[in-house]
């Protein structure tokens, strides 16, 4: 039993640091790409990758921004209007690169964190003591919602009985089962 533990326990291990190193190193190689839009050499691969890259930056937990942009629009009028960040990607406009630029390094940093996240004993720890928490902010949920702390003290209490009742009565109710069967 405690074998298939650990043998579990290793492949969501690797499978975390190895999903977390490819999404490092494909972001750092988009970057590359996007580096070229102020060269005159643009890299035509830049405009290939925008949903990877969007995807990769939302998957890094980085929302979307809206930059507000004033152009004249005739007759002594402008034409004043905010401007998302992911639909205007990749932007060669002053006033959208630092802010991709900023979007790439917050993406790099969440990566390299994640990797290293998977070997700290703090972070397992704090993932099994508190689950039910860990399967609500996995299923998208806002912590600092009502609804999220009402259904995370209900299911932490469903979680918590569970484990007292496993670890008190997993012997019997496998000697019940057992018994039987042929």
């Amino acid at each position: 039993m405690i074998i298939k533990l650990i043998s579990v326990f290793i492949c969501i291990l690797g499978y975390k640091i190895l999903k977390n190193v490819v999404n490092f190193r494909r972001i750092k190689k988009l970057y590359s790409y996007f580096l070229t839009i102020t060269t005159d050499k643009v890299d035509g691969r830049i405009y290939e990758t925008k949903a990877e890259v969007i995807s990769l930056f939302k998957l890094a937990g980085i929302k979307d921004g809206f930059i507000p942009v004033v152009q004249p629009a005739g007759y002594n009028f402008v034409a004043e209007m905010k401007l998302s960040l992911f639909n205007s990607y990749p932007s060669k406009k002053e006033i959208f690169y630092p802010h991709y630029l900023r979007m790439f390094d917050f993406a790099f940093g969440v990566f390299k964190y994640r990797i290293f996240e998977a070997i700290n004993p703090i972070f397992w720890i704090d993932t099994v003591v508190f689950a039910p928490k860990a399967i609500l902010n996995y299923l998208g949920m806002e912590p600092e919602t009502r609804s999220f702390k009402l259904l995370n003290l209900i299911l932490t209490g469903f979680y918590w009985l569970w484990l007292l009742f496993w670890g008190i009565l997993s012997e019997r109710f496998k000697t019940f089962i057992f018994s039987y069967l042929p």
